[in-house]
């Protein structure tokens, strides 16, 4: 079975609450958690401490993000994450990294700190690379080393949890791979771990196009080919896909994170940055499309629903466990709704044989019905003037499923 990891907001302690006591899931009637392991941003832990303790009281694997990758940036300086043992307001060169007791007293901060908050699993810290090349790719390979160095002096017998980060196009290309992904694996593995997670960006728009997105499964595929655990972070809009190829998860926010997007971080120089369609109408006026697995505004979520031709497609697939009184029901707790449909979406794919070509067919039907969708959807929209859903990513996503489903020869 794979994971579905929830990344929460800071104020989304009440519905992951909520998420986290359903003894039924919310899809299915077995028992069987919504949340499968929960991912706390650095300062979501220092703020919100009781959210790892609910997970802990369920039995839920909690992993501490410490966002290292911040350090390459600056941060306010009222800013939580700013004032850490690790953290620091103003940008750091990576040359600041290269002496050994600046290795090891990073890595003991970074180590530390998660240990306070309640990580069920270690995470070493991280950079963002803009390719292979990159002098911080190779600091963050130190570090998985570092932080297996410190974990066995220390005598933690925790998984240690990698996280490749970095900038899409460079890390997925296969002539980057012997030098990126494959160095990286293979360091990853030589230390002990058995997963790691996989953040590279940005990857998870709409107008993805078919060769960003091709080469982003290949790269998934060859780390599943060695055997090595694979969990996507940032990636609620493609992660039932990546699962499909052979992922074992995929991580996504109950209303931001949808996608990796850490270049705007980093362009506005602040820990938490949201898209302007994410920002379009404020957090409460987004609702989630489960048919498209993707986040509208809530302007066209109600021209859709105002509208007979489109109205069928704003009622919740599971009316039972979700949203019992449809579309008006389910705007309060879109969240919930979010995650839940997130999670029957997973199920029903990982209900299937585990066969990658059995899999991406059904992908590749649903990103093909999702094309049809959104052009019925864009018909209703144009007649309001309001803003058109872009197709381009679930074109290139049929397509892609369709050819991995033919020459699939890989178990799921």
């Amino acid at each position: 079975m794979a994971d579905l990891s929830i990344r929460p907001a800071h104020n989304d302690q009440r519905v992951l609450a909520d998420l986290i006591a359903s003894s039924t899931g919310g899809w299915s009637g077995r028992g069987k958690p919504v949340v499968q392991r929960l991912i706390l941003d650095a300062a979501v832990a220092i703020k919100q401490p009781q959210l790892a303790k609910d997970a802990a009281a369920a039995g839920i694997p909690v992993v501490v993000d410490p966002m290292t990758y911040l350090l390459q940036y600056e941060t306010p300086a009222d800013h939580p994450w700013s004032s850490l043992s690790f953290g620091a307001a103003k940008a750091v060169s990576s040359s600041a990294f290269e002496s050994a007791g600046s290795k090891r007293a990073l890595v003991r901060d970074v180590v530390e700190f998660q240990l306070a908050r309640g990580a069920s699993a270690i995470v070493p810290p991280y950079f963002y690379a803009r390719d292979p090349k990159d002098p911080v790719f190779t600091h963050g390979l130190n570090a998985i080393r570092e932080t297996r160095r410190f974990m066995d002096e220390a005598g933690l017998k925790m998984p240690l949890l990698p996280v490749l980060c970095g900038r899409v196009d460079a890390f997925t290309h296969p002539e980057s791979w012997p030098q990126g992904l494959d160095w990286f694996v293979e360091r990853a593995t030589a230390h002990g771990a058995e997963s790691i997670a996989i953040q590279l960006s940005p990857l998870g728009d709409a107008g993805d196009s078919y060769a960003k997105l091709l080469y982003a499964f290949q790269t998934v595929q060859r780390v599943v080919k060695t055997g090595l655990r694979s969990h996507l972070w940032r990636q609620g809009a493609f992660g039932p896909a990546f699962v499909a190829a052979g992922a074992s998860g995929f991580e996504t926010g109950l209303q931001w994170g949808n996608k990796s997007d850490l270049s705007s971080v980093a362009s506005n120089r602040r820990p938490v940055a949201h898209s302007a369609s994410e920002k379009h109408g404020g957090g409460g006026g987004q609702y989630f499309l489960p048919a498209l697995n993707r986040w509208i505004i809530g302007k066209q979520a109600d021209a859709l629903n105002s509208h007979s031709a489109t109205r069928d497609l704003m009622v919740c697939d599971d009316p039972v466990n979700c949203c019992s009184a449809g579309y008006e029901a389910s705007r309060p707790i879109r969240r919930e709704h979010a995650v839940r449909a997130q999670a029957r979406s997973l199920a029903r794919l990982t209900a299937m044989p585990p066969l990658v070509s059995w899999r991406m067919h059904q992908v590749s039907m649903d990103a093909a019905h999702g094309v049809d969708l959104i052009d019925r959807m864009n018909k209703v929209l144009s007649r309001q003037s309001l803003p058109l859903l872009k197709d381009t990513s679930h074109r290139a996503l049929a397509r892609i499923a369709e050819e991995m489903s033919k020459y699939a020869t890989t178990a799921a």
